[in-house]
């Protein structure tokens, strides 16, 4: 049987320690983003970005090197092998990126993905519930890019993404993220957020944003 729960040894290391310690979900590598090259460095700047490298792969490689430069400890989570892995090494990290056959998984189908085995990217619910089984002390800051919602015609279809029950359960977690998608709806994700007492809170943004849109739904509270 496959071992619950995996962590890196540098973030084991690191929470047992006090360490800063950030979690990044892997959905979007196995499921989310092109698994091919792509020239980004003269479009946007990024000096670090190898454009030889596909997207996927090079975005989570640049969203680990982002964590420590900020002088906090990476812990990208997915499933591997029916394990979920709190930290992965670098050939799982590109595993994740080129295996044909990993997809993704959601706390719907977290058990049975374990039981067979799989190696799949985790959503944001199922990689902020895999932050809470750590031995020693919860991950407390989590990045993404954006989150789930409530969908479209949801009174018709009540398509409501697991993401935000997980966040509302997860009060003493900072969730770090583009907002929402922007194929949801967004006033009703709102809205949800709210009624889960989840303070919204914008970071020098009035404004709350949709994922790679700017946001037209004017927030309550602004940081700069």
């Amino acid at each position: 049987m496959a071992q619950l729960v995996h962590e890196h040894p540098e973030v084991e290391a690191a929470l047992r320690d006090g360490k800063p310690v950030v979690a990044l979900e892997s959905a979007v590598i196995t499921a989310g983003l092109p698994k091919e090259p792509h020239e980004l460095t003269a479009e946007l700047g990024w000096s670090d970005w190898d454009d030889s490298q596909a997207v996927n792969l090079e975005l989570a490689r640049c969203a680990e090197q982002t964590v420590r430069s900020h002088s906090a400890i990476p812990a990208t989570i997915a499933m591997i092998d029916g394990t979920l892995h709190v930290g992965v090494t670098s050939e799982q990290l590109e595993r994740l990126a080129t295996d044909p056959a990993a997809g993704k998984v959601s706390l719907s189908n977290l058990a049975s993905a374990s039981a067979q085995g799989m190696t799949a990217g985790t959503t944001v619910a199922a990689t902020l519930e895999a932050s809470f089984l750590t031995e020693y002390g919860n991950i407390r800051t989590f990045a993404t890019g954006g989150i789930g919602g409530v969908h479209r015609n949801w009174t018709h279809l009540p398509d409501i993404s697991a993401d935000l029950r997980a966040i509302g359960r997860t009060s003493d977690m900072c969730i770090v993220c583009a907002g929402a998608k922007s194929l949801l709806d967004i006033p009703a994700t709102l809205e949800a957020l709210e009624s889960l007492g989840v303070p919204v809170v914008g970071f020098q943004s009035r404004y709350f944003p949709q994922f790679y849109e700017r946001g037209t739904h004017e927030l309550a509270c602004v940081v700069d």
